[in-house]
């Protein structure tokens, strides 16, 4: 921390600072993100379940059968997809909150870490970074997710970021999330 400069409050001052406007859209594409395990696991389920169906089929099951199952099985993804939005819905709404109101938030970049008002991670706690068009999505400890719209980045962060994405040593949870 020895060439950090330090402001008139004796706060050490970030490398980059970066604002996102957060939007419930934007919100839903984080999550997808951070849950593709999940929505991996569901399709796989579906697609487990109508193997299981065409065997019937083929095993001389009646027709209803089939159908019954495929209704189950749509049945049950709807319910699923239903719940997610809601979750998603009501952790956007907190985040909200938690943001004294504002959907925009503030990113601060330091030598050894990165934060924003509500949490901060070490470099070195960072799972993984995913990037898509508009955004980069910083997985960090205990479940938190930074992100980070390109748009608003000068092109020095931009650099910063990318060199962030080749050192992030992934660890096992990495696995869950998008490469």
């Amino acid at each position: 921390m020895e060439n950090m400069s330090v402001n008139e409050n004796n706060m050490i001052k970030p490398l980059y600072e970066t604002e996102t406007d957060v939007t419930l859209k934007d919100y839903k594409k984080m999550a997808m993100a951070y849950n593709g395990v999940v929505y991996y696991m569901v399709v796989r389920a579906l697609f487990f379940v109508a193997i299981v169906l065409m065997y019937m089929v083929y095993a001389g099951k009646t027709f209803k059968a089939l159908i019954g199952g495929l209704c189950c099985a749509t049945v049950v993804f709807l319910v699923y997809m239903f719940l997610e939005k809601i979750r998603c819905e009501s952790a956007y709404n907190n985040l909200i909150q938690i943001n004294n109101g504002n959907s925009r938030i503030k990113y601060y970049f330091y030598e050894d870490c990165m934060g924003n008002t509500a949490f901060s991670s070490r470099y070195d706690e960072l799972h993984n970074i995913v990037e898509d068009k508009n955004n980069y999505y910083i997985f960090a400890e205990d479940n938190n997710v930074f992100m980070i719209c390109k748009d608003n980045c000068d092109e020095n962060l931009l650099m910063h970021i990318d060199a962030l994405k080749k050192n992030v040593k992934f660890n096992k949870r990495s696995d869950y999330y998008g490469k």
